[in-house]
């Protein structure tokens, strides 16, 4: 029996991985349903984000601090 290098199943799943999205971006239609979920994705994250910190980021507001450290 061959034996295989360990980060070879790795590679063999980012290069499957990589087709895959090849073929779902190269077509439209596939593509403009990608973008849907991932602004859906993205927007319920900032959501979630939003809701963990909003006290936070009212307070900052109401003390009138325009610029931030990042």
């Amino acid at each position: 029996m061959a034996m295989r290098h360990p980060k070879a199943t790795v590679l063999s799943g980012a290069l499957s991985a990589l087709f895959v999205m090849t073929v779902i971006l190269s077509d439209p239609f596939t593509r403009q349903e990608y973008d849907k979920k991932m602004k859906l994705h993205i927007y319920e994250h900032n959501m979630e984000l939003f809701d963990r910190y909003k006290e936070l980021i009212f307070t900052c507001s109401g003390l009138g601090m325009k610029k931030f450290l990042w």
